[in-house]
């Protein structure tokens, strides 16, 4: 059942409106809103109709409409009501609004300034109401027969916020000047047709009947007011519903909502804007199309992502159009929404996107349209060519100005994917596109010939007899396009250039009127290049209409139909019908491009010029090239010349001409860098210079001027390895000061001896490195020398503890004599001359991925590392005596045990070597035992885990061969059995009933906390205490159902008897690898809100002995508060750093006896 709405802004209106209507109810729509809905049997239909009052103004009346809108979806939404009238009506006339002047709308200096804005009816609805006004059927809608008979206007009205009621107003008279034709005013219309024109498939319309007249007619004591206001309610009401009655409605789409209907429709305009694009040839012949990784790219991005805007970038015949073609019907299959535009192929008149609009014919703004489709689901623009319309070659900006802007605007909007192509040189050179520098690149790259061989095996060519070069040729999808077209089995092709000429003689030479034909081509293309343009209008055929139907027949010239112009099938066959002019010396390109060297669009073309010259009349390019860049160099522009060396220094092979004009140019001090920039990754210029003089003298140049020399042997060190090396073995490695350059170089070495480690070893020894150029040496070696990688990462590292060994030899900053005790402290802390040393092992995200070289080759890697990193260990021990068996604790902290990316590397080449070789693992194992650092037995713990089950005995030696190693574990005695105890689990089911008695034996005698002779009753019986957890936690660790039946007992005893040693055990898991945090008992933050007294009550409970445990740990079950003594200082520590007069106030009354 279609529907419709309708509004009204008086009560009056409103019940005249009502009284046509059946059935109603009122609704309530979320806002609050109370509208009422009926039924109106029309001529064609049963309406729904709901209705509202809205109040006058046109600002709240647009709230209201979208309001309406979005509640009852309607096909028709109307306003009807009364209007003052100004000219030609008469009280009880009817006005239908064709247009709705929103006279308010201007700008005020002096005087009021005004800029119109209008509000329009409905097309459909307006030829209705012109229709019915004639007809006079409306009439009998009324309810008495009106005395005179109404009229009915289709005509202008005007809309503001204020009452007109007198001629000789302001107002009236502005009115009168600026809007001459409007016949009424009211003031709800115009914001009402405002916010319906956000709803292009909703038809909207103004009926006003009149109720008064501007002055002179409106005599109250003939007809009152309130008679007047009826009886124009009345007409009004019943000219809508004659009007509704008539109207037809799509039966489809009064099944739709307006939102969805609008959707679809705007769908529909924007496939069909796509066309272009989409009729883009993306097959080859016998309906065979080459395989693109980056269309599954594109792909995944529109499918994984909620919004992306790339940039795919390609050089010439690269297949970007068809890739997009491509990508289009995908998007059309997959029920996308789409806009696909090719650039070239839009009209040079677009200046602006109201312009843009017109000429793909769209009925609503692209911006509005692409973002009300994005507002419901993803769509997808497509833009091609962009490089058609750079300023390269159009000089006028319009066109790539609006799509750029278009780009930018829907850029990141959800919902929107843009994918926008240009050419490499275009994008890079065009100063227009750094407006698109920071969005994604994709950079096209040719298909491999695995991929073009069946292609060709299909078309009856053989790929396995074709050479290297034309492998190359055809694997540009243009080439490949051409040759299939071209070239008979077995024909072979040395250069592109050679490949076109092939294709000139099939479409032009072979034909009749070939003469006519070049003549015709070439003054097509002079006049383009003349105006720089790629299109020129289609008028240009009448010349020669029969050579110009040939020449479109033949695929040589294409007309576009939607802007009436005619330009090459493809820009590189408009480059080669000038390039073929330049070679047959009818024109000279020397010439040629000394007469447009102003301008920019000569740029490609010279280039493309110098290509095919460069490929088919070797000597005319060398007589041009020569002209350019030394007989008038005078005269050639700067951005001309170094296109010039750009191009020459790109050859892969240069010729001695080339070598002649370019070489000497290295002694030239403004454009030695361009030249070796240009010659950078050409292996033919690389073996020209390799022992030429100019070059080897700029490497000869101190460090800051042989800088311009690094990025040249980089590129070579890919593809010449053993010469660059040379090179920097005689010119560079026994020079600390090229020691940075030769590192960058070194980093493109592919292949290695033993001798170049050791070189590459002694500069990283002594010079300050990225991590990430070590990263990518390191990788390097690994591919040909994989036992060697870590030697470089090795030199590394002992350079950097040459470096924190002299950092921590730095005396500290005096402090001034009048130095407090807090100034003291901290400057004590700051200055810690360990903290250097620390920093190694603590900064982990220094050796980001180091990880990867200890599991790709572990016995290496622990051959390198092993040694620096307990070097490094053994300087930051304590050297402390103690009452506990355990191996003495240091600066390397448990929590830096997981942090530290050096430890974790260390330990996965632990556990990856246990894994390939437990011969190898015990033999390192046997190689540490003597070890007396905690954290060495700590990672040998985790390797023998691994063995653990097939090595139960071995393992079992070792952890019963040092009483010691019954306490590996973290540096809180509340888990300083981690590892032992994890080592235990393993073991034990594996082992004899002998060996499972003796371990048990041991534990039981194990005395964790040494007595000393003068302890006090009350210490020993803590110290006797603190044992019995200690064996406890380790008899936990022996899997239950493998316990002898004394020792269960005594376990199950001992349980009972110090409950909280489950507890602890419960809350923090032997299994874990990262320890539970044990915390302060009072935070920095508590402690500057406590009082003195209570940060000293704090102290006296936390004596020394509590070290990492508070004394009733056992009974907080949060234990980031369970901490003893050190976490209590720590933390007060921080609390010094913020506040130093704290510390000096309590100082003097900390009860020292129980602290150090």
């Amino acid at each position: 059942m279609p529907c419709a709405v309708i509004l009204t802004a008086l009560p009056v209106e409103y019940l005249a409106v009502r009284t046509h209507l059946v059935e109603l109810e009122e609704r309530i729509n979320p806002q609050g809103t109370i509208y009422e809905q009926g039924k109106f049997i029309g001529n064609e239909y049963e309406w729904e109709v709901g209705i509202a009052e809205v109040g006058a103004g046109n600002a709240g009346v647009a709230v209201e409409a979208v309001q309406a809108i979005a509640y009852f979806q309607p096909n028709i939404l109307l306003f009807v009501g009364i209007a003052g009238g100004i000219k030609d009506v008469a009280i009880g006339d009817v006005v239908v609004a064709t247009d709705v002047y929103g006279y308010e709308s201007g700008k005020v200096g002096e005087q009021f300034f005004p800029r119109p804005k209008v509000g329009k009816s409905a097309y459909a609805l307006v030829q209705r109401a012109k229709s019915e006004a004639r007809k006079g059927e409306w009439l009998q809608r009324l309810s008495s027969n009106a005395v005179p008979q109404p009229r009915v206007f289709v005509a202008p009205i005007a809309a503001g916020e204020k009452v007109v009621a007198s001629r000789q107003s302001d107002i009236f008279q502005f009115l009168r000047a600026s809007y001459n034709d409007a016949i009424a005013v009211e003031m709800e219309g115009f914001g009402f047709l405002n916010a319906a024109f956000a709803y292009p498939d909703i038809k909207a319309i103004v009926i006003r009947g009149i109720s008064d007249l501007i002055e002179g007619k409106n005599d109250d004591s003939v007809e009152p007011e309130e008679v007047r206001l009826e009886k124009a309610s009345h007409h009004a009401s019943a000219f809508a519903f004659e009007m509704l009655s008539k109207l037809k409605v799509d039966p489809c789409e009064s099944n739709q909502t307006p939102v969805v209907r609008s959707i679809l429709n705007t769908r529909e305009a924007l496939l069909n804007a796509s066309k272009g694009l989409l009729n883009w040839k993306r097959k080859l012949g016998n309906n065979q199309q080459i395989p693109r990784p980056e269309l599954e790219q594109l792909k995944n991005r529109i499918a994984t992502e909620s919004s992306s805007t790339t940039i795919v970038l390609g050089a010439p015949g690269y297949g970007k159009s068809a890739l997009m073609a491509t990508l289009g019907h995908w998007a059309v299959e997959e029920k996308y929404p789409l806009l696909a535009m090719k650039a070239d192929y839009l009209s040079n008149t677009v200046n602006t996107i109201e312009d843009l609009q017109h000429d793909i014919y769209l009925d609503r703004h692209p911006k509005d349209a692409i973002k009300a489709i994005a507002n419901q689901e993803k769509i997808i623009l497509l833009i091609d060519q962009l490089d058609a319309l750079s300023e390269l070659l159009d000089r006028q900006p319009g066109r790539l100005n609006v799509l750029l802007s278009l780009i930018l605007y829907l850029s990141d909007t959800e919902n929107v994917h843009i994918v926008a192509t240009c050419r490499e040189f275009e994008f890079r050179h065009g100063t227009q596109f750094a407006r698109l520098e920071n969005f994604e690149r994709l950079d096209l790259q040719l298909p491999t010939w695995g991929d073009i061989a069946p292609i060709l095996e299909k078309e009856q060519h053989n790929p396995n007899s074709m050479g290297e070069p034309l492998r190359e040729l055809l694997k540009n999808p243009l080439h490949l396009r051409i040759f299939l077209e071209v070239a008979k089995p077995g024909e072979v092709f040395e250069s592109f250039p050679r490949l076109l000429d092939r294709l000139w003689e099939k479409r032009i030479l072979e034909k009749p009127e070939t003469k006519q034909s070049i003549n015709f081509l070439t003054r097509l293309a002079e006049r383009m290049t003349e105006e720089e343009v790629l299109w020129l209008p289609s008028s240009i055929k009448d010349e020669s209409p029969k050579i110009c139907h040939a020449l479109e027949q033949s695929g040589i010239l294409m007309t576009n139909l939607d802007n009436s112009t005619i330009g090459f099938c493809h820009q590189t066959l408009y480059d080669h019908t000038l390039a073929r002019a330049f070679a047959h010396g009818s024109k000279s390109l020397a010439d040629f491009v000394l007469e447009r060297q102003d301008g920019l669009f000569v740029r490609p073309i010279l280039l493309r010029s110098l290509n095919y010259l460069r490929g088919i009349s070797p000597k005319q390019y060398q007589t041009q090239l020569q002209i350019l860049l030394q007989t008038s160099q005078q005269q050639v522009r700067a951005h001309i010349r170094n296109l010039l060396i750009g191009f020459v220094g790109a050859q892969s092979n240069p010729d001695l001409v080339e070598a002649e004009l370019l070489v000497p140019l290295l002694n030239s001090e403004t454009e030695r860098i361009k030249v070796l920039d240009a010659m950078r990754g050409s292996p033919g210029w690389f073996k020209r210079l390799r022992d030429c003089p100019e070059f080897t003298e700029w490497l000869e140049q101190p460090a800051e001027k042989a800088v311009y020399c690094y990025s040249f042997l980089m590129a070579a060190a890919n593809f010449a390895s053993d010469d660059v090396w040379e090179l920097l073995e005689e010119y560079w490695l026994n020079d600390a000061s090229y020691d940075v350059l030769s590192i960058l170089v070194i980093g493109n070495i592919s292949q290695w001896t033993p001798e170049r480690v050791r070189l590459t070893e002694r500069i990283i020894c002594r010079v300050n490195i990225e991590w990430h150029n070590v990263a990518a040496i390191a990788e390097r070696i690994a591919d040909t020398l994989p036992d060697y990688a870590a030697r470089v990462i090795r030199a590394h590292l002992d350079y950097l503890l040459t470096q924190a060994i002299e950092a921590s030899k730095i005396p500290p900053p005096e402090l001034p004599s009048d130095a407090d005790e807090v100034e003291r402290y901290a400057h004590a802390y700051r200055h810690d001359p360990m903290n250097p040393l620390k920093a190694l092992l603590e900064n982990g995200s220094n050796f980001y991925e180091i990880e990867k070289f200890a599991e790709a080759h572990p016995q290496s890697f622990l051959a390198s590392i092993w040694s620096w990193f307990t070097d490094l260990t053994q300087r930051l021990n304590y050297d402390k005596e103690t009452a506990i068996v355990r191996y003495p604790l240091n600066r390397v902290n448990d929590f830096r045990f997981s942090d530290s990316t050096i430890i974790q590397s260390l330990l996965t080449a632990i556990i990856k070597l246990a894994k390939q070789d437990k011969y190898v693992l015990f033999q390192f194992v046997e190689q540490n035992t003597g070890s007396n650092l905690l954290v060495v037995h700590r990672l040998l713990a985790h390797g023998l885990e691994v063995v653990a089950s097939e090595e139960a005995t071995k393992v079992l030696n070792y952890l019963l061969a040092d009483p010691r190693r019954l306490s590996l574990g973290s540096d809180t005695s509340s888990d300083c059995h981690r590892e032992t105890n994890k080592l235990i689990a393993a073991i034990f089911p594996h082992l004899q009933p002998e060996d499972r008695q003796r371990l048990e034996q041991t534990i039981q005698e194990f005395t964790y906390w040494q007595l000393k002779s003068n302890e006090d009753v009350n210490s020993r019986h803590r110290c006797m205490e603190y044992n019995r957890e200690h064996r406890l936690s380790l008899l936990q660790a022996i899997p239950e159902e493998y316990l002898s039946p004394g020792v269960r007992r005594l376990k199950e005893e001992e349980k009972r008897a110090l409950p909280w040693v489950d507890l602890r055990k419960s809350s923090r898991g032997i299994d874990k690898i990262q320890d539970t945090r044990v915390g302060p008992r009072m935070t920095k933050d508590e402690m500057s809100r406590a009082s003195d007294q209570h940060l000293l009550n704090l102290f006296n409970e936390l004596s020394d002995e509590t070290r990492w445990d508070h004394p009733r740990q056992n009974f907080f079950d949060n234990l980031s508060r369970a901490g003893g003594a050190i976490q209590q200082s720590r933390e007060f520590g921080e609390l010094v750093k913020d506040d130093p007069s704290r510390f000096i106030r309590i100082l003097h009354i900390l009860n020292l006896s129980g602290m150090k």
